[in-house]
């Protein structure tokens, strides 16, 4: 029995295998991609034949510079519950940062983030929670206003059903009413999960594109978010676990 996060193997000092967990979209098999071969590899041994799959490759974690940011290509629906679960932990705390949101002409405020070293949410409502670099599971629910850290709750705010989003929503990031960004963050994320009355609407986890590029993939759409600008994201392998 085994957990497994790589496997390089060398012949003459190159790299011809070069292994790692990965999730075979088409029927969801968990096995091994080659990134030498572009190749999955199933349980079973043999490399699949065939150019019909995807690979997922999933990651333990993605990791900003305070230069990138993701457009998720969202937009909230104001009048029905909009919330959120996100997954990570800052790596420098700072004044003021953005995880995501968007400003919808300086009202409707759809965004989290941290604000003087305090977690902050729901049109810039602080809570009584000091920001650290330890990892948390934070979720929101933008329509009741209640937000909780690791399952305890930590601010309940409720506000009325704001206006339809016009601008979608960054991750990392703010977007502004005039389309910029402002607060970078931070940030080791592992996922991030957005809900819209309850069904979710993306549902995005650290992973590697098809070409290698690091950003997050997300399972409601079966679609890769690059980067939208900034550097490349640095990012950690996941692992997979055999039973014998």
């Amino acid at each position: 029995r085994f957990r497994m996060r790589s496997c390089r193997l060398l012949q003459g000092g190159l790299v011809v295998r070069d292994f790692v967990p990965a999730r075979r979209r088409s029927d969801k098999v968990i096995g091994l991609f080659d990134l030498v071969e572009n190749v999955f590899y199933a349980p079973a041994g043999g490399a699949l034949a065939g150019y019909d799959y995807v690979p997922n490759l999933y990651l333990n974690y993605i990791e900003t510079d305070g230069t990138q940011y993701i457009n998720t290509n969202y937009k909230a629906i104001g009048t029905t519950p909009f919330a959120f679960e996100l997954k990570g932990a800052w790596t420098q705390l700072r004044n003021s940062y953005q995880l995501f949101g968007s400003l919808e002409d300086g009202k409707a405020r759809y965004d989290f983030g941290m604000h003087k070293n305090k977690v902050w949410t729901l049109g810039a409502t602080l809570s009584n929670v000091t920001a650290d670099t330890n990892e948390h599971t934070f979720t929101g629910n933008f329509t009741t206003g209640v937000m909780a850290v690791d399952g305890t709750t930590v601010l309940t705010d409720p506000k009325p059903l704001l206006a339809n989003a016009t601008r979608t929503f960054y991750l990392f990031n703010r977007q502004n009413a005039n389309g910029g960004v402002t607060c970078p963050s931070w940030f080791r994320l592992r996922s991030c999960k957005l809900t819209q009355n309850g069904t979710a609407v993306r549902d995005m986890v650290a992973g590697l594109s098809t070409n290698g590029v690091a950003g997050v993939w997300d399972r409601v759409e079966g679609k890769h978010y690059p980067k939208s600008a900034g550097s490349n994201f640095t990012w950690g392998y996941g692992y997979l676990e055999t039973d014998n």
